[in-house]
């Protein structure tokens, strides 16, 4: 699919120019046209498009049918645009909106958890600190219930305090 034909989906459908000016401008700098297939770009362009220019600055010519105007900038790239909108806006509809593009994958070294995986390492009664948050507080009372029956005398002897 090419970048006219709506590559980049979330700009697809929109009547602004300035998401046009924009991918042009960054064509210009990147050495590809709006009918190049997104497929058949650089590494170096996609990622422009997608995560921003960095540090490079690009010239942008925009023109909204008003005014006209130049101005030489680094890009943000399309995903952080979309994540901070998403995170800045009052709207519920745009929320929603912009929600359609984006979806939950956790992180594969934590799985989720927000954990270093040094923590994620220790297991008491086959269950890390993230499997044991998770549970539901009937289970969570019976995991706690059953924990001294499956440790050692040792273990106990540890556990003592916090099982209180």
């Amino acid at each position: 699919l090419s970048l006219r034909a709506g590559a980049v989906s979330p700009w697809a459908k929109s009547t602004s120019p300035y998401y046009v000016q924009t991918l042009e401008a960054l064509g210009k700098a990147y050495g590809f046209k709006l009918g190049d297939k997104f497929r058949d770009l650089t590494e170096e362009a996609k990622q422009a498009i997608l995560h921003g220019t960095g540090e490079r600055e690009v010239t942008f010519q925009y023109d909204d049918g008003l005014r006209s105007y130049k101005t030489t900038k680094t890009f943000e790239g399309v995903i952080p645009n979309l994540e901070r909108r998403w995170k800045e806006t009052e709207s519920a509809w745009m929320r929603e909106e912009i929600e359609r593009f984006m979806s939950a994958t956790p992180c594969p070294a934590c799985r989720g958890y927000r954990l270093k995986p040094e923590a994620l390492a220790v297991k008491i009664a086959g269950k890390h600190i993230g499997e044991v948050t998770e549970l539901s507080i009937r289970k969570a009372d019976q995991w706690f219930t059953e924990l001294p029956a499956s440790l050692t005398d040792k273990q106990n002897e540890i556990a003592v305090r916090v099982l209180k």
